[in-house]
Formats: C-alpha cells, structure tokens, sequence
C-alpha cells in the first residue's frame, strides 16, 4: 500500500488509450483531491458506489490497502506471543480426523484416551456442504474429542434491526441448495439450534447446555457496521431519480459508518465554467422528459443543498462540506458542452419531448449554453470544468 499514492502510477492501473494518457492522469489527480478532503483511514473498510470506471475505485484501493488474505492472517498470529500453542491444519475436518489415531476403549468412557478435550466449531457449521457432512462429522469428532463446543447464528433477532440479517442467510441459502457442491460460499448449509442438537444428539453427543448471548453483548451501532465508509464520486447523477438516492442514502446508513460524497456543484468559480453548469442543467431538462431506460451519464440533476437535504432526511448529518476546482486539463466540461450543442441532442429534443412549451423550454437552455461561449477565449476549447462539492456526512 502506498503511503504516498503518485497520480501517474494510480492513473496508468485504469483502462485507458496510451495516446492519450492525460485525460485519465486528470481524472486520477482529481480522485486524489477527493481523497484528501474525505480523509479516510488506512486499513478501513469501504464500499464504493461507483459508475463503473474505476477511477475513484484504483484511488480508494491505494489509499486503504486490501484484506489479509488466509495465509497472512495466519502467519501474523504465528510470530505473535501465541504462535508456540498453535498448529495450523489446512485439511477438510473428516480428513484430518480420519488421519487420527482411534481412542482406546480400556477405560469406562473411554474419554480419557482422546486426544482433544474440546473442539470447538465457531461459526464454520454453515460452510458445510450438506447437514449429512455435519452428522458424519460430528460422529468423528466423538471419537477423538471430550466435549463439543458450537457456536452459530441462531437465526432469531433479538433486535428488530437484525432481521434483515436472518432473511439475507435464508435467502442465500435457498440458492446454495440448488447449486453444485463445490460452492464457494460463506452461507452454504443453514441450520438452527434446533436442528444442529438433533444432528449432534444423533451422533452421539448429550446437550449440557446452550443460550443466546443478550444484545447487550454484541455490537450495536457504527461498531457492527461492516463499512468505515461508503463513497459515491461523481456517480449521484446517474441515478433515475431523486427517490432512489434517498432510499440508497438509507440503506447505506444502515452498514457504513460514513457517506463520502463528491458531485458537481452547479457553481463556477471561474467564468470559463458557466458553460458546464448550462450544459448539464440543458441536459437534465431532456433527462426528466424520458424513459426510465436512460444510459444518459447527466440524468438526475442535484445540487449540494438538495442533496444534503435528502442524506438528512435517510438519518445522515454533515460533518464537513467545501468546494474544490476541478484540475485544468480535466475535460468533463468541454465534453457535455459539446454533447449539448450535437445536433443529435436538438434532434431527441424533438423526439422525446412533445409538448411545444416543454421543448422551448429545453431548447432554450440549450442555446443560453451556446450563447455562453461567446465571452470565453477558444470558444467550445476554452471551456473549463465546473467546481466540485465534496461531503462527509457521520
């Protein structure tokens, strides 16, 4: 992981043609500037709600470092103070139990002779492929082993708030019961209490004692959220309507501890930029008389204020907001002006829009979007890029 992320590197790791290397350097130098502003911690975990470029993506991945990997995390404990009690056994269960040596039966129980005075399984039952893999299990680990100690998600909620975690497992299940066996996935084999002590019982086993830890116990709000953060970068625009920003902003509220938020601002701190803000406000005017089925990149157009305004409204408060410019050489403004002014844009005006007055209307931003260029030096070449707000919202 770089401490010191070099925009060129972090640039030259995204999908881009060679000739034209500039466009993506900008859009990475950009992404860095963001990163800056949102300040976010090595080693946090983020989601990203991105277009699917990757250019803020490459940036995040840089800035955080990856997941430790199997290997890794084992190795880390084996240098560590307990390493010396530790064996590591990479093996399917049955395999390795069948390798075992098989119990005396000289004494009455013939516990005394088992290598193991516990075995524990902590939230590994569900890996299993099948319940009759979990019986046959069971029943080899009673020839070896003292006591067995399970734990499992019970699939009960204590807490309204953790329903939504019983049914994922459910439903994750319903589908690894009818996919192939060599499946992959966390949630393979659900099983509750109820069934894994009939499946326990019947291998031999005798319950002493079971619960179900208080709520008390476990983690409650930001602590249980399994994102530090959650950042959408240019991307709030491509959604279908403001209603769905709304209902994604709450239910990121309910796994990040953080929204990071960086859109364009609708201002221009530079006249050069007007042109932008009229381009893409001309844009959204089409935007909001079409299908659903847009592949526009401008389709629901909001500003700061509003957006604000519906994080608030999902559960968010704003920790911090600015307003950054945009590098010199970042040609988004250059590109949805020339998108405006196509005539292909007029043309689909006249398709998609057919009440006259809506069409004046739309028609009427377009050309206060040409009649803009004419103070601006170099015209269409001459047009910078409008500001970005850049959020964090807790």
């Amino acid at each position: 992981m770089s401490t010191q992320p070099d925009a060129g590197t972090l640039a030259r790791l995204s999908l881009h043609d060679p000739a034209h290397f500039g466009i993506q350097h900008s859009q990475t130098i950009h992404r860095l500037a963001l990163l800056q502003h949102w300040n976010i911690a090595a080693d946090s975990k983020v989601l990203e709600l991105g277009c699917g470029q990757g250019d803020c993506t490459t940036v995040l991945a840089d800035a955080v470092g990856a997941p430790y990997t199997l290997g890794q995390a084992q190795g880390h404990i084996s240098q560590g103070p307990l390493g010396s009690r530790i064996t590591w056994v990479q093996q399917p269960p049955l395999d390795y139990l069948s390798s075992l040596q098989p119990s005396s039966s000289t004494s009455p129980t013939g516990d005394e002779s088992k290598p193991f005075d516990a075995t524990v399984l902590a939230h590994s039952l569900w890996y299993f492929s099948s319940p009759s893999l979990i019986l046959s299990t069971f029943s080899a680990i009673k020839q070896h082993s003292k006591r067995l100690l399970l734990a499992e998600w019970s699939l009960e909620a204590a807490h309204p708030s953790a329903q939504p975690h019983v049914l994922a497992a459910l439903t994750q299940a319903s589908l690894e019961c009818r996919k192939p066996k060599d499946s992959d996935s966390n949630v393979r084999t659900v099983l509750g209490p109820k069934r894994l002590t009939e499946l326990a019982v019947a291998a031999g086993w005798k319950l002493e004692s079971e619960t179900r830890p208080s709520s008390s116990t476990s983690p409650t709000g930001d602590e249980s959220k399994p994102f530090d953060a959650t950042v959408l970068a240019h991307s709030l625009w491509y959604f279908s309507s403001p209603s769905l920003i709304l209902s994604t902003f709450s239910a990121i509220k309910q796994h990040s501890k953080r929204l990071l938020l960086a859109e364009w601002s609708l201002e221009a701190a530079h006249p050069s930029a007007q042109p932008h803000v009229l381009a893409a406000l001309t844009q959204a005017s089409l935007e909001c008389r079409k299908p659903k089925d847009s592949d526009s990149n401008v389709r629901t157009v909001l500003g700061p204020k509003r957006l604000t305004e519906l994080a608030v409204a999902a559960g968010w408060k704003l920790e911090s907001e600015t307003r950054v410019q945009a590098p010199e050489d970042m040609l988004d403004g250059q590109w949805e002006v020339s998108a405006c002014l196509d005539s292909s844009f007029e043309e689909e005006v006249e398709e998609q829009v057919k009440d006259g007055r809506e069409r004046a209307v739309v028609l009427a931003l377009r050309d206060a979007c040409e009649a803009s260029l004419r103070g601006i030096e170099g015209g269409q070449k001459g047009v910078k890029t409008m500001d970005v707000w850049v959020a964090k919202f807790v």
